[in-house]
């Protein structure tokens, strides 16, 4: 009967480590950095309808007119969407990123 009882505990225990170790040696062992946050490039081409370029408009940190983004809007080649979500996983803090190229689609502004 004690042995039954040592290896019930031996068990949970190493089911505990498994649990707890398992996702610290993934996140900090082998699992590579988050890639950098998406951000705008600093010259943005856009056009009065969102089709074809048309102007362009350069980024700057003054308190400029906005530009008016009616028109519709079409993702074309190089577009690219993804999330950025950070996250607690088993006691370990850690950036879920996602990004896919494969986007199409257009969107209508008013």
């Amino acid at each position: 009967m004690m042995a039954g009882v040592r290896r019930a505990i031996a068990v949970v225990g190493a089911l505990a480590v498994l649990l707890v170790g398992g996702p610290w040696v993934y996140i900090n062992l082998i699992r590579g950095d988050a890639p950098g946050a998406l951000t705008l490039p600093a010259t943005t081409t856009v056009a009065a309808d969102g089709v074809a370029p048309a102007t362009t408009v350069e980024a700057t940190t003054t308190s400029a007119a906005p530009v008016d983004p009616s028109g519709t809007w079409v993702a074309g080649e190089g577009s690219l969407a993804g999330y950025r979500v950070d996250e607690v996983l088993f006691g370990q803090n850690v950036t879920a990123v996602g990004r896919t190229t494969g986007v199409e689609g257009e969107i209508t502004i008013d």
